[in-house]
């Protein structure tokens, strides 16, 4: 969560300058800056009182690139060159990256020296870290925006399960953005800061924290004990989460649609429609009372 640094609000401490928090989510990223003597964090609102932005960059022709929703919304016409899922391939191997994930993804991913990478329609190589920079550089524009400043310093989430690899990558494409990475937090942990920063009363509990994400599963056990928080055990699965029950929702659709001897499926502009749609399904599904 963004609001990882809560954790010292706890112990009454407030920061000395402004700092960054950020939530580098795998479909959706959210943002909140600590000034400098505020007792709390604030979760930016970016437009039309929504608080989080699409983690997904479009990597135009002329050699910049746009983030956020604009990109999202180009996916369709420029399927090879809008890249997301970045944080699926940061300081991973190429071996790592499965079927499973890149079968339903509209971009190409190619081998770059043992490393995942993007291949843009022009040929270009993009690295996954190069996109996690855009939209932390997209995430510090709004943040610097809202306070009026310039923010140098950033608290950072990633799933439990990340490796010191993943993590490494994750602070240097920070670090290209132009951030000093104060902590890389781990998701539930952070989640567990927020929440005893809202409920002090439950000091000396056992927390529980499951965190189901667009990319990621982790549970976390912790113990409170004096506004202390110690990780007793930290488990979980880099690939299952909102965007693998997409994945399940597109395959079935396929299959249906192959059934009716619908062609085509496979290519990139019909698997975007079908995300979308698989994308509605799921939401729907979440609402729905009765099994279907």
């Amino acid at each position: 969560m963004a609001i990882a640094g809560e954790r010292f609000a706890l112990q009454n401490l407030r920061p000395v300058y402004n700092v960054l928090g950020i939530d580098l989510g795998t479909t959706n990223t959210v943002i909140a800056v600590w000034r400098t003597g505020s007792p709390s964090p604030e979760v930016i609102t970016i437009e039309n009182n929504e608080r989080s932005i699409p983690s997904y960059v479009w990597c135009k022709t002329d050699g910049t690139f746009d983030v956020g929703k604009n990109a999202a919304r180009n996916l369709k016409q420029f399927p090879d060159d809008v890249c997301y899922d970045a944080k699926r391939m940061i300081g991973q191997h190429f071996t790592n990256i499965t079927a499973l994930q890149s079968e339903y993804w509209s971009f190409k991913v190619v081998n770059n020296n043992g490393r995942p990478a993007y291949q843009l329609s022009n040929g270009k190589i993009i690295e996954p870290e190069e996109i996690s920079t855009q939209v932390l550089k997209k995430a510090k524009t709004i943040a610097e925006t809202f306070v009026g400043a310039i923010l140098q310093h950033a608290v950072i989430t990633v799933p439990a399960y990340f490796n010191n690899t993943q993590k490494q990558a994750t602070i240097d494409a920070a670090e290209k953005a132009g951030l000093n990475v104060l902590s890389i937090e781990t998701e539930p942990t952070a989640a567990a800061f927020a929440f005893n920063y809202d409920h002090k009363r439950f000091d000396d509990y056992n927390l529980f924290v499951f965190d189901l994400g667009g990319g990621t599963f982790d549970i976390t056990i912790m113990s409170i004990q004096d506004g202390r928080f110690i990780v007793k055990a930290s488990g979980g699965d880099n690939n299952l989460g909102g965007r693998d029950f997409d994945n399940v929702l597109i395959k079935e659709l396929m299959k249906r649609l192959k059934e009716t001897g619908t062609q085509n499926s496979d290519n990139s502009k019909p698997k975007i429609r079908l995300r979308a749609l698989a994308e509605i399904i799921k939401i729907a599904l979440t609402t729905c009372d009765k099994h279907v």
